[in-house]
């Protein structure tokens, strides 16, 4: 029933497989170990964020 499929389905199916033709794999040099510091550094940088932002509404 293909032609009974929602337009958007029919959209994001169609852009799957264009990119399927056309998609080239790549080196990747981002490693796992740099990956998970990179996350943590965003956590901290996150929570800092938060906390900063509580400091300020108990200021105001």
């Amino acid at each position: 029933m293909p032609d009974q499929m929602h337009p958007m389905r029919r959209t994001v199916t169609g852009s799957e497989d264009r990119y399927n033709v056309t998609a080239q794999p790549f080196q990747c040099k981002f490693t796992t170990a740099e990956l998970n510091d990179l996350l943590t550094r965003l956590d901290r940088h996150t929570l800092a964020d938060r906390q900063e932002g509580s400091s300020v509404a108990l200021a105001v």
